[in-house]
């Protein structure tokens, strides 16, 4: 920015305070007392600063506004591409998550199905384990009950073939 076009520009924007100070605006003011001819002059007729000196710092403040200006709304338009960049990638991961989701949904609700059908074998086989444990301790008791039986009816042959045959022959 620097150079002579941009300080064509800034003069441009601010006017130079020797021209505001004319004859005409000040009525009846003498020409010299106006604009000073010497460096020495110039210093004293302003204050103490030289009124150059104090429109080059006018210029430079106006220049680095100019420039603070230009990188805020160059970080302000980094930082909106940042955000809109981010929000595309989320709308992104949104569009590829969603049908994940549904998926997973769908699948979850299957397998609760399947969860309730298969809690529903355990219950029926649970009560056929349980009969069948009855069935079974019955059927042992009438085994066991069968075998004194058995074991008795020969203790009884045994004995009445001992009565028949006292002496003899097995």
């Amino acid at each position: 920015m620097e150079g002579t076009g941009s300080k064509n520009i800034v003069h441009r924007l601010l006017p130079n305070p020797f021209t505001l100070l004319s004859n005409k605006n000040r009525g009846t003011a003498p020409a010299c007392e106006v604009c000073p001819t010497t460096d020495f002059e110039r210093v004293v007729a302003h204050g103490g600063q030289d009124p150059e000196n104090a429109y080059d710092k006018k210029l430079k403040r106006a220049l680095a506004s100019k420039k603070y200006s230009h990188k805020y709304k160059l970080q302000q338009h980094k930082y909106v591409e940042h955000l809109e960049a981010k929000a595309k990638a989320l709308q992104t991961e949104i569009a590829i998550k969603v049908p994940r989701i549904k998926y997973v949904e769908c699948h979850r609700s299957l397998l609760q199905v399947e969860n309730g059908t298969l809690k529903q074998k355990l219950n029926t086989c649970s009560g056929e384990k349980s009969f069948k444990e009855a069935q079974y301790a019955e059927l042992k008791k009438e085994k066991d009950e069968l075998k004194q039986l058995y074991a008795y009816q020969q203790q009884m042959r045994l004995n009445l073939h001992k009565m028949n045959f006292p002496f003899g022959s097995s």
